[in-house]
């Protein structure tokens, strides 16, 4: 297991011209999802680093851009039927789930996911976090009155069924925006508390057994700001116990919670573009992917109209990576 930060690059963008935005949707057993946003398209892509190979997705048939209508997306693997999904949610402007699409690798097709959403809303483009087999976010309900409810939205990618973890009740309260989600080791989730007007605040809550809301436990509380005077983003956490931390407004570093010092990693870009999720190598996409290396038309890279074979990639594409 390895850490992979990924950067965008002029390499990458120059394999997908016309493109105006782009984000890693996730990484799991050596695959890498990104989506690309142009407009109001949406445009999805399986890549391999290790050998170099992408699919494009076929696009779903969703109205990606509305006045009303915000998207999250998750990715991760279903070991039941060994394969790969990537679930969109849609958001109404009335803070409630709509219009759930799920992508099959195996499949290569979109389906409208039947069982019915729960009530929780989670906030557009927040990245969901893949552990068991089930993608999670921060789910939220606003009260007729004021204030919020908060709870884990969870979807089983081998049922294709939603269901809710319960907070500790010091979080259940709380603004859904001071929250966070992430993964913690292995097989654990956790839970980022940011305190804003506590002299900004770090709590980090591990369910120590997954699945078990008794065994919620808050691992470490801190106040912390670099020398910039930038309260520090938590991009995750290494095997060694030590924090990644987005500072300065774009940089890394690593933060060891024994003696609460920061290490720059000398890794410097925008604020948004910075990505770090565990990988392995793998060989899949070996038998069904276009080789990126092949690539030398944008147009073909991008268009879903082409076979299945056709897709795009992320390691020459997406930009840069650095093993940390």
């Amino acid at each position: 297991m390895i850490m992979m930060t990924l950067t965008s690059s002029s390499s990458f963008n120059s394999l997908f011209l016309g493109l105006s935005y782009s984000a890693v949707v996730g990484s799991c057993n050596g695959l890498v999802c990104l989506t690309f946003l142009p407009q109001d398209v949406l445009n999805f892509i399986f890549w391999n680093p290790s050998i170099q190979k992408y699919i494009t997705l076929p696009q779903p048939n969703i109205c990606c851009y509305t006045d009303d209508v915000r998207l999250n997306f998750g990715f991760g693997f279903d070991s039941r039927t060994n394969d790969y999904k990537l679930l969109i949610v849609g958001v109404e402007k009335g803070e409630t789930l709509i219009e759930p699409y799920l992508f099959s690798l195996n499949e290569n097709c979109w389906k409208r996911v039947t069982p019915t959403s729960p009530k929780y809303a989670v906030e557009a483009g927040i990245s969901s976090t893949f552990v068991n087999g089930a993608l999670h976010w921060l789910g939220y309900l606003r009260g007729k009155i004021g204030g919020f409810s908060n709870a884990i939205l969870g979807f089983d990618l081998s049922s294709e069924e939603f269901f809710e973890i319960s907070l500790p009740e010091s979080l259940v309260w709380l603004c859904p925006m001071d929250l966070s989600t992430m993964r913690y080791g292995e097989s654990s989730i956790a839970v980022l508390k940011r305190d804003w007007e506590d002299g900004e605040l770090l709590e980090l809550w591990v369910m120590k057994e997954y699945g078990v809301v008794e065994s919620w436990t808050k691992v470490f509380e801190l106040h912390l700001i670099d020398q910039s005077g930038w309260f520090p983003r938590v991009l995750g956490f290494r095997k060694n116990g030590e924090v990644l931390l987005q500072v300065n407004d774009g940089g890394m570093a690593s933060l060891d919670l024994n003696c609460q010092q920061m290490e720059p990693h000398g890794v410097e870009v925008g604020a948004e573009l910075l990505y770090v999720g565990s990988y392995v190598e793998s060989l899949v996409l070996l038998d069904k992917a276009v080789d990126v290396r092949s690539v030398s038309d944008a147009n073909h890279a991008i268009d879903s109209s082409d076979s299945d074979d056709s897709g795009d990639s992320d390691e020459s594409s997406e930009g840069e990576c650095e093993i940390t």
